[in-house]
Formats: C-alpha cells, structure tokens, sequence
C-alpha cells in the first residue's frame, strides 16, 4: 500500500488574496473552484502538491481551545531552484517568522507567512536530493534501532 499526502485544506480570510499569493511566489495554479460569487474555496495544484483553501466565518476561540487542541505548526514546499525562489522571496518580500533563509546541514529553509498568518517553509535540498546523515534512529546509549520508538497504541 502507497500512502501519501494528497492535499492541504486551508481557512482563508480573503480568498482572492491567498489565490493570488500562492500563484504568484509558488506557480500554483486553480484546477477546481466552487461559485467565484460566493468566494467559497479553490483547489490550487502545482504537480502533484495540492492546496484548499476554504473561506470560513472566523471564529475566536477561546483559552480552553487552545488547552485542548493541537493545530499545524506549518507545512513546507519543496523548490528545486534556490536561485530562483530566492529571487522571488526578495521581490514579494513575505513576511517570515524565523531567521530566514536559515541553513542546516543538507538544506537551506526560508520560513514565511501567507496572508492569512498560515506558516510556510520553502525548502531547498542541496543537489535536490532528500538526505539525512546517517544512523537516524540511534538510542540514547549510542545503539541504533531498527525502527523509531512508538510509546502508544496504534490502531489500524
């Protein structure tokens, strides 16, 4: 079985905005959209990576919301041109929430903000290749393990 991330559902304020952020820093492009009237919900696409991004009446939640439910921190996207992205991040010039660009030992990281507050990390992998150092999985006492460490109970 081939399980992957399909797409990504997101609240928008303004919905004509957000469009129009996400097509022009990252190429995304509508495929499907409900009444452009109504300012309802589109689905962006760019490849395979899909975005919804869905107007909703805003809502304060209240402390206890806060207390009891665990939100995304952020979701990232891959760009296989650091050159060009960073072109493009100088000229849009989104607001970030980390020190950006940010550089780790196999991939440099810019962490923005779309109009709505929702954080992004753009990623760019040295040779765009996906890679860790060795030995992901060691124990504390310096042992690797065979697969990472559950301490719940997984239902399938």
């Amino acid at each position: 079985m081939n399980i992957r991330l399909d797409h990504i559902n997101l609240s928008v304020i303004d919905l004509k905005k957000s469009i129009q952020f996400y097509q022009a820093l990252f190429d995304f492009e509508i495929v499907e959209q409900g009444d452009p009237n109504l300012e309802t919900w589109a689905i962006l696409q760019r490849g395979e990576s899909m975005l919804c991004l869905t107007t909703k009446n805003i809502r304060k939640s209240t402390d206890e919301d806060y207390a009891t439910i665990h939100l995304a921190n952020h979701f990232a996207l891959r760009t296989s041109d650091e050159n060009e992205w960073s072109k493009r991040f100088r000229y849009y010039q989104p607001e970030t929430y980390y020190p950006t660009p940010h550089k780790y030992p196999h991939s440099t990281s810019w962490y923005i903000k779309d109009p709505n507050g929702h954080r992004i990390e753009v990623v760019a992998w040295k040779k765009d290749q996906v890679q860790f150092d060795p030995n992901p999985y060691q124990n504390r006492s310096g042992g690797r393990l065979d697969k990472p460490m559950i301490e719940f109970p997984i239902i399938l």
